[in-house]
Formats: C-alpha cells, structure tokens, sequence
C-alpha cells in the first residue's frame, strides 16, 4: 500500500529550520493500529493524520500523534496541516480560513502574509504553582539563584499542559543539560508532560525558549506553539511584558538544537481581563512522497 503524505518545516520560512511535521493528507483507509507505527517511523515531535468531515463547520478532522502516544492538542501541526492544506490545493470551505476538527475542539486557522498561518488558541487554564526551585534546578543543571526570576514557576495550558519557568539570561539556558530523572520527578510532580523554560534575554526576539517532554517522545522540540499561547497569557498574568508588547511579540525557540523558529503570538484584550490568544508563523514544503507499508 502506497500512502502520501507530505512534511514541512514549521515556524519558518527556511528549509531545515523550525519545526519538521508530517501529514497524511487522507487516513480514512488506515487501520488504527497503523497510526502510532506510523509515527515512531516518522520520528519527528509529530505526524497528523487528516479525515474527511461529515460536519458543515469543519473542513478536516486531524488526529496528531508524537512517537510515543497520541495528543489531544499541539501548535505547530494546527499550523503546519493548515499550510499544507492550502499550499496543496486540498478542498476548503473559506478562501482564507482552514476549519480544524481536534478530539475535543475545533480550531480555525487563517491566512496571513504569504505562508503565514495564525490560529485561535482556547482559553488559558493556569495549574499548580511549582516552589521547589532546588528541583527545577537539578532537572535543568543550573543555579538555583537563576530560576523563577520573573515570575513564580506555574502550570498553564490552552490545550497542552505545561511548566512554565523563567531562566536569568539567555547563556543560561542555552547552558541547560536535562538531568533525566530529576526532569521526570518535577513532570510527575507538576502532572504535565512538559517543561517549557524562557529568558527576555535574546538577540532578535522578545522570548527566547526551550522545550522538553521526553515522556510523549520529544526530548527537545524545536518549536512549541501551543506553548507559546499559554506562555502569552502567563506573561500577561504576571506583567513580565506590558499589553502593547503582547499585542505582537517573536519567540524563538530550537536554537541550541540547530532548528531555529520564530513563533509569532499576540493577545487582543476583550472586556476586562479576558483575553484572545494567537499564534502562528511561517512553513515551508521540503518533502512530498510515498510510505509504502
């Protein structure tokens, strides 16, 4: 059997950089049992798998798988299958705007300059705070005089769960070497599946970050951007950066692992506190071909 798919480069407008997806434009003919094999082969932080939908408000169903299980929720293949879906000419209801059908939501994604793609993330849902900065600081082999400077480690998610940890300078954290077991003791801890750590200190963004879930398959993910929804509404709870700036602010992440991403996030205020968070950035095309399985 002969199955197409395609893989881009997520968060970036250069080959080789961002983060790599791979999607299965049609899975219908796939057995079940196929998905996650099909993943591990792949090997990247994720594969989608797209469906046809029987619902008039959405355009595909997707299903996104890491090497170790399947997720409810992830930025860069929301991103990266939208992309693919128009760059391909795959059939939409919207000229502008791709309808995605997830497990427990439907994200709608839409067309910005060229090949950018911004989505809509849910609401964010702030978790445990995490005071055991001795922890933090084995699991990332740092000072603990250099974690939680700016703000109090907390779990936060707009679909994705994770810890979220602020690191004193950007040396620092390219510096961070992952202790396995203290990282795995602090994720069980915090009952997340990733730790997400940031400076302000960078040389052309706002954030520079990193990303570890060794516990789904990703022991570093270039480029996170349902994190970096969650981290615009953690940085507005904590006033790190003031609402002019989350209006449009860069994240760049993957740097330390010679995936550089540039993720674009932006936060429009509603009445009172409630806030609108959005992601996206830039893909690009590098694989078009054939599993044959």
């Amino acid at each position: 059997m002969k199955i197409p798919f395609y893989q881009v480069d997520v968060f970036t407008n250069s080959p080789l950089g961002g983060n790599p997806l791979a999607v299965f434009p049609d899975a219908s003919g796939l057995d079940e049992s196929l998905l996650l094999r099909i993943a591990r082969e792949m090997n990247l932080s994720e594969t989608v798998f797209l469906y046809p939908s029987d619902s008039e408000s959405v355009d595909y169903r997707m299903r996104i798988f890491t090497p170790a299980k399947e997720i409810p929720f992830a930025g860069h293949p929301v991103i990266g299958t939208a992309y693919v879906i128009c760059k391909t000419g795959m059939r939409v209801k919207s000229k502008n705007s791709v309808q995605l059908g997830l497990p427990a939501q439907t994200i709608s994604v839409v067309s910005g300059n060229e090949d950018e793609y911004f989505m809509e993330q849910p609401e964010a849902q702030f978790g445990k705070t995490m005071n055991d900065l001795e922890l933090i600081a084995k699991a990332v082999n740092l000072d603990s005089r250099l974690i939680g400077g700016v703000a109090e480690p907390q779990v936060c998610s707009t679909g994705l769960a994770a810890l979220y940890v602020s690191i004193d300078g950007l040396k620092s954290i390219e510096n961070i070497m992952i202790n396995g077991q203290s990282l795995n003791a602090l994720l069980d801890l915090s009952r997340v599946d990733m730790l997400y750590v940031f400076t302000l200190e960078t040389q052309g963004a706002s954030v520079h970050s990193r990303s570890f879930a060794p516990g789904i398959g990703i022991p570093e993910d270039p480029a996170t951007g349902s994190a970096a929804g969650a981290l615009s509404a953690y940085l507005a709870k904590n006033e790190v950066l003031d609402k002019e700036t989350l209006k449009h602010f860069v994240i760049e992440q993957g740097y330390e692992i010679n995936r550089p991403s540039q993720i674009i996030a932006g936060i429009e205020w509603e009445s009172g506190s409630q806030m609108k968070i959005k992601v996206g950035g830039s893909s690009v095309l590098i694989i078009e071909g054939q599993m044959m399985i």
